[in-house]
């Protein structure tokens, strides 16, 4: 039987404005011991009634076309809030060699397990809309000595920072913690924007010929390299140390910093990536990066601390030459990665960023030239999802041994997996970085860039 909606919660109007909507994010901690199911279910269902948008339904609005959350009676949440399990006998280095801290950086493909982080139905990208299925859903895979949460979303719902406050939710109700609800009002319902707004500086929206010209790009860039995918790096804490300090090197001997200017780890470690991924590039296009961040804090007034929905904003890098970009100083590119973001996060330049997006709801934000290169960042670092600790939900409530995260999961099903993206972190307990990439295979083994580090 269909649920029976009782609430229809619309998207916000920055929610709208999110290129994102259309894929499931899909989260998952493995974690060094056995974990106590009973007790997360319990906790799931009762996080899905305190915070009903959970078992919600993502629907289309046959009239406007506008994507709504449809919230069911309280009676169908234990029915419907999607809670999966699965129990695999033996270790879990028997059926799943995920990646693991090295002393060296190391590049290593990834081969996903889906169906240990997320149950099988929820593995697409049409999975959710106009279904009769919650848009949050918890799989918990048990081994005999350690477990997998995996905590499936849909990105209309939520960012990273709402994906964090789930778990951690989650895991304060495990700890008999209360947890308030979830005010669910759109925080930018009553944000004051102008028509006819300009885009920000790096924006742009495409004309139907420019759409063309990106088409025929990124198909020019299939031919020449078919295959392609996700590999995963590790930087242990040696070397991002390293690198952060041939940054600051490189700009003391070529630029030096203006005052009161800095950079940070995070800087340096998308300069880092940047070189490896055009080590060899010999085209002279422009280069356009787009940088996601989290504008929680600069928008504290209207944003609750609690708040699932999407907060971020793209930050623009414009490399006018992406053949420059290896014979361009480390120190040179963090710098510029850091004077993009300390001008574009300015009061004004988020205002204006703001109005731009939500005055332009359901038109793609473009960062690049119609013809030329990409990238794309995502820095998960603040979240600290290694480091939460799982101890409560552990099935030996008495153990003195913290349940640890060792290894991150992060995909998201989408229409079309695109290619030059990163996903940077989570930080290691042990010190180190990872960060999650999406290629081609020629770059990835291009040995002037990441196929020196290739294990």
């Amino acid at each position: 039987m269909p649920t029976t909606t009782v609430h229809v919660i619309p998207i916000g109007r920055l929610d709208a404005a999110n290129p994102t909507n259309n894929i499931i994010s899909n989260n998952g901690w493995l974690v060094d011991t056995p974990l106590n199911v009973a007790n997360l279910e319990k906790a799931w269902c009762r996080l899905n009634h305190v915070w009903p948008i959970l078992s919600s339904r993502l629907k289309k609005n046959a009239r406007t076309g506008d994507l709504e959350f449809h919230v069911p009676e309280q009676s169908a949440i234990v029915a419907g809030s999607g809670f999966t399990t699965c129990t695999v006998l033996g270790p879990v280095s028997t059926h799943f060699q995920y990646p693991k801290p090295t002393e060296t950086i190391s590049c290593v493909s990834l081969d996903i397990p889906h169906h240990f982080y997320s149950h099988p139905s929820r593995c697409s990208a049409d999975a959710l809309l106009n279904k009769d299925a919650p848009v949050a859903a918890l799989h918990v895979t048990c081994f005999d000595d350690a477990t997998i949460v995996g905590l499936s979303v849909s990105h209309a719902l939520v960012d990273g920072s709402g994906t964090q406050a789930i778990i951690l939710a989650l895991l304060s109700l495990i700890k008999g913690e209360e947890v308030e609800p979830l005010s669910t009002h759109d925080a930018f319902e009553t944000y004051q924007t102008a028509k006819n707004v300009s885009p920000p500086d790096g924006f742009r929206i495409f004309s139907l010929w420019q759409l063309i010209l990106l088409v025929l790009a990124t198909l020019s860039d299939w031919i020449r390299s078919p295959r392609g995918g996700f590999r995963v790096l590790y930087f242990p804490a040696k070397e991002v140390e390293r690198i952060k300090l041939q940054a600051m090197a490189d700009i003391s001997a070529k630029e030096g910093l203006e005052n009161g200017e800095w950079i940070s780890t995070s800087d340096a470690i998308v300069a880092f990536l940047l070189k490896c991924m055009y080590a060899s590039e010999k085209r002279h296009k422009p280069l356009g990066v787009a940088y996601l961040a989290n504008v929680r804090k600069h928008f504290a007034s209207i944003i609750p601390p609690t708040y699932l929905r999407n907060a971020n904003v793209g930050i623009s890098i414009a490399i006018p030459d992406a053949s420059a970009v290896a014979t361009t100083s480390l120190g040179s590119l963090a710098l510029i990665v850091r004077r993009s973001l300390l001008a574009q996060t300015q009061p004004a330049a988020l205002d204006h960023y703001v109005q731009w997006r939500i005055a332009n709801p359901k038109q793609m934000p473009m960062f690049m030239q119609p013809g030329g290169l990409w990238a794309a960042f995502t820095n998960w670092r603040e979240m600290g999802f290694m480091s939460i600790d799982w101890t409560p939900a552990a099935l030996d409530a008495g153990a003195t041994k913290k349940a640890t995260c060792l290894y991150l999961h992060s995909f998201g099903y989408a229409p079309l997996n695109l290619r030059n993206a990163f996903v940077i972190g989570p930080d290691d307990p042990s010190g180190g970085l990872w960060a999650l990439g999406s290629l081609s295979n020629a770059l990835w083994k291009d040995q002037n860039g990441f196929g020196q580090y290739w294990r």
